[in-house]
């Protein structure tokens, strides 16, 4: 009886153990796959300002901007990374909308800090010697809805029936379309010692036109260096 037992248990072990394995496996064969599929989607970068990203700046700004890179893909729409005199890094990401609604129907935002989803693949652009900039490569079908974080001291808000308006002292922020599914942009303070972020002055202004939702976000080029919580929104008014 002592004997089956033991047998019994080693079975069990044996069992659980290839499981474990089977489970390893499964997950390292889908990284590999959802890492694959980002990079396919990669077109080269580029160096001429959008034509939509374009249409969103107003004239009083648009000769004072820089493009420092258009990060292109195949089955997305572009992120532009331009600089504005020099002092402030404007990024430009956009999504098509699969449904019209306010803005205020379409952002849930929460006040709250994450990290990026476990299991997926990031690029990462510096802004900067304050922020990281990371983003999934994957193909993006039209979104319904924008999940929002951001983590920080002093956030405020404005609302329209178009835009919406964060500015805050930031640690990270993050952008997902639907409730529980994976973040597909990320911004983080750089790593300080013990686990801490820098914080950092951000604004970040979502804006609907047409059927297609943009996010501009504006971080400093010195971590130092603050924004004024009205000169994103002044970039695209002209004010």
């Amino acid at each position: 009886m002592k004997k089956n037992g033991r047998r019994l248990t080693i079975l069990i072990a044996i069992i659980c153990m290839g499981g474990l394995v089977l489970l390893f496996l499964t997950k390292v064969i889908n990284g590999f796959k959802d890492m694959r599929e980002s990079f396919e989607n990669d077109l080269p970068i580029t160096y001429l300002i959008p034509s939509e990203d374009s249409s969103l700046i107003s004239k009083e700004y648009l000769n004072r901007l820089k493009v420092g890179e258009i990060v292109n893909f195949k089955q997305r729409e572009p992120i532009s990374v331009l600089l504005l005199d020099s002092n402030y890094y404007l990024v430009v990401a956009s999504a098509n909308l699969k449904r019209h609604a306010s803005i205020k129907e379409i952002i849930h935002e929460n006040i709250e800090s994450v990290d990026p989803t476990t299991g997926e693949t990031y690029s990462i652009l510096d802004l900067g010697n304050s922020f990281k900039f990371q983003y999934q490569s994957k193909p993006l079908s039209p979104v319904s809805d924008v999940y929002l974080t951001l983590s920080g001291d002093s956030v405020t808000s404005k609302w329209s029936d178009s835009i919406a308006r964060f500015h805050l002292s930031a640690e990270d922020l993050s952008i997902r379309y639907a409730d529980k599914a994976p973040i597909d942009i990320y911004l983080t303070g750089k790593q300080l010692l013990i686990g801490r972020k820098l914080k950092g002055s951000v604004d970040l202004l979502v804006l609907i036109r047409s059927s297609r939702i943009y996010f501009l976000l504006m971080t400093p080029i010195n971590a130092e260096s603050k924004i004024s919580p009205d000169l994103i929104y002044n970039v695209i008014s002209g004010h």
